[in-house]
């Protein structure tokens, strides 16, 4: 972590105190650094990128309905608008976690999709790798008796 300010970097005195006081949310407690999209940038070719890219959308395919802090406005209204969101909130959760479970599982058939369609095609590339490499073997097989055909004739 590098802390900025005014050109200067506070990071060793600011630093502990920040992250000492930030709130953990259950996605920094959940993955790894290594999880994170910027990932990505260590991908060494498409196929690497592919599948990093898909481990991490496996990860974060659902929709989670916790629990977080409802903000409010200063002053009275909003502590009570705050309150009453928070009671619509309980409410109405039923409601939310309902069609979150339907997402989830559209995510995940999408995902499943997403995968099976990725190793189809590369099955697929590697079975014409391996035709075109014959092809390119019978030609240089054509090519060698030619030559040797066209050398023993006058």
């Amino acid at each position: 972590m590098q802390l900025l300010i005014a050109g200067e970097d506070r990071s060793r005195d600011l630093g502990p105190a920040i992250a000492r006081g930030a709130p953990q949310t259950r996605a920094a407690r959940r993955y790894a650094p290594a999880d994170s999209a910027l990932s990505l940038k260590a991908a060494k070719d498409e196929a690497d990128f592919a599948e990093r890219f898909c481990r991490l959308v496996w990860m974060r395919h659902s929709l989670r309905t916790d629990d977080f802090p409802i903000p409010s406005r200063p002053g009275w209204r909003g502590r009570v608008m705050a309150g009453i969101k928070r009671v619509l909130w309980k409410l109405l959760r039923y409601q939310h976690d309902r069609i979150a479970f339907q997402q989830n599982l559209l995510n995940e058939l999408l995902i499943a999709a997403l995968e099976l369609q990725r190793r189809l095609v590369e099955r697929r590339a590697a079975e014409m790798l391996d035709c075109l490499a014959g092809f390119e073997r019978e030609l240089r097989e054509l090519k060698a008796r030619a030559s040797a055909g066209s050398g023993a004739r006058p």
